[in-house]
């Protein structure tokens, strides 16, 4: 009997071949580096949680998500198109879903973390260019020091000696120290100049980064005046201390950005330009740059000195010249109304000096700089004052202004003393005119002996 055309053949038992699927290479990429990323944000992030250290990573580290996202689409694409010869489909979205999940968590917490920090950063700033503009010098300048380096007082006649001896001795004495050099930033006396009338903003502020165990943010401002518009850079950085996260400025870090002089900045110079003459005037007249000639100074030629801190003896002096010597002294030395007076402030417990040295040089200088006292010598061997600069140390109260800066005055043979002058122009005086600035007064701030210089072996 012959089978049926439609009756399967029995012998014909050969199951149809299965296809060859290969497995997706950027499947796995995708797979690899999404879990990998993944990894490296739970571990750090732990890490981070049970340890003082954040976790930040570089912004390059952008790519591993990214490169897992594109080799998982790619591969997607690639199984989709190849008609069942690919394989790995599960693997590129697990690597898709991994980076991006772990991505979107980490960008989150990065981006809230910088808003934070950033904040606490514009914080300080803030508060600092404050302090400044309120012409606490002292006070301001503990904002460079690390929380843990400041002084627990903020009284400035405490602070200003530690200041003196701490971080502003300098052993060559033609160079200037630390805090001097800090006053003559010429951010610090724009604002010191102008105080409330100065304005300060944000303008932006970078991501931070961590440093020496802290968060560093550079920062930059904009700081208006009616004379002057300064843009700054500066740089913040964090510490963790028993009070939490602090802050301070961190040296030599502020830069000027750029400067526009407004045209009352024109008058400002002037009157900047007025005041260092008078000081230098100042300088010329105490310290006598020819012992035993005439004076530098055309108004006091043929006044002389009979000795120096009694070292010495010089050309001898008439009677009249004496008395000529005096009477300009006393007119340039006297405060602005013409009465007699001393313009060296009272020596109080601000003044840290040795107390032997100190009795001692009280004991002169309170003769040598009394207004009116005929006394002879002068005492200083020299003296130096801050006068290069833009931006003085002016304040105006009831129409006086006045000047301060740092000063330095040598004594035979290796005494120093820091001291503050202050100049000061009467209300209506023209302040352009440098014989409109007097001396009003001179504040002793520290005295010390210069150590011996150290003799060269043979």
């Amino acid at each position: 009997m012959a089978e049926s055309p439609s009756s399967p053949n029995r012998w014909d038992t050969q199951e149809p071949e299965s296809t060859y699927q290969s497995l997706n290479i950027l499947s796995v990429v995708g797979l690899v580096v999404g879990c990998s990323f993944g990894l490296i944000v739970l571990v750090g992030s732990l890490a981070a949680f049970l340890g003082t250290t954040p976790f930040i990573l570089p912004l390059w580290a952008g790519v591993f998500p990214l490169v897992a996202v594109l080799a998982g689409w790619i591969a997607l694409a690639q199984i989709r198109d190849s008609a069942g010869a690919l394989t790995g489909r599960g693997f590129a979205w697990a690597g898709i879903n991994g980076a991006v999940i772990t991505g979107l968590v980490y960008f989150t917490y990065f981006m809230a973390n910088n808003l934070a920090v950033r904040q606490q950063a514009q914080d300080f700033a803030n508060d600092y260019l404050s302090t400044v503009a309120k012409g606490q010098t002292e006070l301001s300048f503990l904002y460079m020091l690390k929380p843990a380096e400041r002084p627990n007082s903020r009284d400035v006649s405490r602070i200003r000696p530690i200041i003196e001896v701490n971080y502003n001795a300098v052993q060559d004495l033609g160079q200037m120290g630390p805090f001097t050099q800090y006053q003559l930033e010429f951010y610090v006396r724009l604002l010191t100049l102008f105080g409330e009338k100065a304005s300060f903003k944000m303008v932006k502020a970078g991501f931070p980064d961590f440093e020496e165990g802290g968060y560093v943010v550079p920062l930059m401002y904009e700081i208006s005046t009616d004379a002057i518009v300064l843009s700054i850079n500066m740089r913040v950085h964090s510490t963790n201390t028993a009070k939490g996260r602090e802050w301070y400025l961190m040296p030599k870090s502020v830069t000027n950005a750029e400067r526009i002089v407004l045209p009352a900045g024109e008058k400002l110079e002037a009157q900047a330009k007025a005041a260092a003459k008078a000081i230098q005037s100042f300088q010329k007249q105490l310290t006598r740059m020819k012992v035993g000639g005439p004076s530098c100074d055309p108004d006091f030629d043929g006044a002389f000195l009979d000795s120096v801190a009694g070292v010495g003896l010089t050309k001898p002096t008439t009677d009249a010249q004496k008395a000529d010597f005096a009477m300009k002294r006393d007119a340039f030395f006297g405060p602005a109304d013409g009465k007699p007076g001393r313009f060296l402030k009272p020596a109080n417990e601000s003044f840290y000096c040795d107390a032997n040295f100190k009795d001692k040089l009280l004991s002169e200088i309170n003769k040598a700089w009394t207004v009116g006292s005929g006394y002879y010598p002068y005492i200083p061997s020299w003296f130096n004052a801050v006068t290069e600069s833009g931006v003085p140390f002016i304040r105006e109260k009831d129409g006086e202004l006045t000047y301060t800066t740092d000063c330095q005055i040598g004594f035979i043979p290796r005494s120093v003393i820091n001291g503050k002058l202050v100049l000061k122009a009467a209300k209506g005086a023209d302040s352009l005119k440098p014989e409109s600035w007097r001396i009003a007064s001179l504040e002793l701030v520290r005295g010390r002996n210069m150590p011996r210089p150290s003799e060269q072996k043979q």
